[in-house]
């Protein structure tokens, strides 16, 4: 057993986490001559978010009610095709027997 680390293959530009249990820690690494900072969040659903949300990986989070944007109606602004690409469609359906 050698007395010292290998170097590491992360990039200079990485996150540690790592945690006790309790709480979730995050080192942010700095940028000289600023040293790096370690935040911590609670070790439930929501710090487990904040946590994901530092590393860009985004999810649902279900505990928590959302917002509905301001202005969605729940319909669809699309614009839809024209009468000749519906034909087009409706046509090429009726050749593959998909519809009568």
């Amino acid at each position: 057993m050698t007395d010292s680390l290998a170097p590491s293959s992360a990039p200079t530009h990485h996150l540690k986490v790592w945690s006790d249990g309790n709480r979730i820690y995050v080192e942010i690494p700095g940028v000289p001559p600023k040293p790096a900072y370690v935040t911590t969040f609670v070790y439930d659903s929501r710090g487990v978010d904040l946590v994901l949300s530092l590393l860009g990986i985004h999810r649902v989070n279900y505990d928590y009610q959302g917002t509905i944007p301001v202005g969605y109606t729940g319909r669809s602004n699309f614009q839809h095709g024209t009468d000749i690409e519906a034909a087009t469609a409706e046509k090429i359906l009726r050749e593959m027997r998909l519809i009568k």
